[in-house]
C-alpha cells in the first residue's frame, strides 16, 4: 500500500520535530557529552593559557636577565676604560722616565768622555813633569860632582902650592884670618865655596824648572 502524501511530509518533517521524540534520558545523557566536551576545551584553552603566561613570563623574565646582564656587561666595560686610561697614563709616565734615563746616560757617558781625555792630557803632563824632573835630577848630580871636584883640587896643584908659614895670611899679612895657612881661613873659605855652590845649583834648578814649566805650559795648550 503506498504512502500518502501526508504520510511523507510528516517524516520530512525538521529535527527538532524529531527530538520530541527522544527520551528525557537521551538528552541527559547527549547534554553531559557535549559538557565533557566543553569541559576538555576549556581545560585546553586554560592549559593553552597557564603555558604562553609562563613563556610570558619566562621570557620578561630573560628579559631582565638580559637587560641586567648588559649592565653588568656596560659596568665591566666602564671599569676597563678606565684601568685602560690608568695603564696608558702609566705606560706614558714609564716612557717618559726611560727617556730621561737615555738622557742621563748620554749625558754620564760624554762626562766620562771628558774626563778621559782630561785624565790623558794629565798623564801626558806627568810624564812631561817627570821627565824634567829626571833631566834636573842629572843636572843636579853633576853640578854637585863637579863642584865637589872644584872643591877638592886636583894632586898635582896640591903638591906644587908652596906651604905658607905658620901665622901668614893668603894676603901677606901675619897672623891673617883669610889666609891659606891658617885653620880659620881655610873654614871660611870651605864655608864660601860650599854656599856658592848651593846658590849656582840653585839658580840652576830655577832657570831648569822654569824653563821646564814654559815647555809643560806649551805642551797643554798644544
Amino acid at each position: 500500500m503506498a504512502n500518502k502524501p501526508s504520510d511523507q511530509r510528516a517524516n520530512r518533517s525538521s529535527p527538532h520535530m524529531r527530538d520530541l521524540t527522544r527520551t528525557p534520558q537521551t538528552l541527559l545523557d547527549e547534554t553531559d557529552t557535549n559538557i565533557r566536551h566543553l569541559s576538555r576545551l576549556i581545560e585546553d584553552v586554560d592549559k593553552s593559557k597557564t603555558t604562553l603566561m609562563r613563556e610570558r613570563n619566562d621570557l620578561i623574565a630573560k628579559h631582565r636577565i638580559a637587560h641586567n646582564m648588559l649592565k653588568i656587561v656596560e659596568q665591566e666595560r666602564d671599569a676597563l676604560a678606565f684601568k685602560n686610561e690608568q695603564l696608558a697614563g702609566y705606560v706614558n709616565r714609564v716612557k717618559q722616565g726611560r727617556n730621561e734615563a737615555i738622557q742621563r746616560e748620554q749625558e754620564a757617558l760624554r762626562q766620562k768622555r771628558d774626563l778621559e781625555e782630561k785624565v790623558n792630557d794629565m798623564g801626558l803632563v806627568v810624564g812631561l813633569l817627570e821627565q824634567e824632573m829626571d833631566r834636573l835630577s842629572m843636572q843636579n848630580l853633576a853640578l854637585a860632582t863637579a863642584l865637589r871636584e872644584k872643591e877638592g883640587g886636583s894632586p898635582g896643584k896640591k903638591a906644587g902650592t908652596p906651604k905658607k908659614g905658620l901665622g901668614e895670611g893668603e894676603a901677606g899679612g901675619p897672623g891673617s884670618l883669610g889666609g891659606a895657612g891658617s885653620p880659620g881661613g881655610a873654614k871660611i873659605k870651605e864655608e864660601e865655596g860650599a854656599a856658592g855652590a848651593g846658590e849656582m845649583a840653585k839658580a840652576g834648578e830655577t832657570g831648569e824648572i822654569a824653563e821646564g814649566a814654559d815647555y809643560v805650559g806649551g805642551a797643554e795648550h798644544a
